[in-house]
Order: structure tokens, then C-alpha cells, then sequence
């Protein structure tokens, strides 16, 4: 099992159980809320901006896309 399992600990010298018990394996892991009070993430209500420059022509009115498209037009 010691074989398979990387300790991250360097060397063992003294207490292989004792290292092993230390090492990463058996670190808490704290799950985060999915639902419910306690599950807003402030960085995560963010990220669905980071892919865009602009705003997508979806969410524009239909006498903004117009605009936008050709804008677009004439960039390329």
C-alpha cells in the first residue's frame, strides 16, 4: 500500500504510520455549499463575464444588435 500512495513527506525515518496519517490523504476536505444559505460564492457570480469584450447580441435590444452587427461587419 506504502508503495502506491505518494506521501509528500521526503524520507521516512521514524513512524511510517505516523507519516502517513500526516501526509495528504488524510487531510480534511471542507465541501462547499451547492444550495442554500451559505452557497453564494461572490468570485463565482462573476465568471459568466470574464469570456465576454461585449455584451452578447442576445441580451441587446433588437435596435442595438442591428449596431452591433454592423460593427462587426465592418471590423472584419
Amino acid at each position: 500500500m506504502a508503495g502506491k500512495v505518494q506521501l509528500n513527506k521526503g524520507k521516512i525515518r521514524d513512524n511510517a504510520l505516523k507519516a502517513l496519517v500526516k501526509s495528504n490523504l488524510f487531510r480534511h476536505k471542507v465541501e462547499r455549499k451547492r444550495k442554500g444559505k451559505g452557497s453564494y460564492n461572490r468570485q463565482e457570480a462573476k465568471k459568466w463575464r470574464d469570456g465576454f469584450d461585449t455584451v452578447p447580441s442576445f441580451l441587446l435590444p433588437v435596435s442595438r444588435r442591428m449596431s452591433n452587427v454592423e460593427a462587426f461587419a465592418a471590423a472584419a
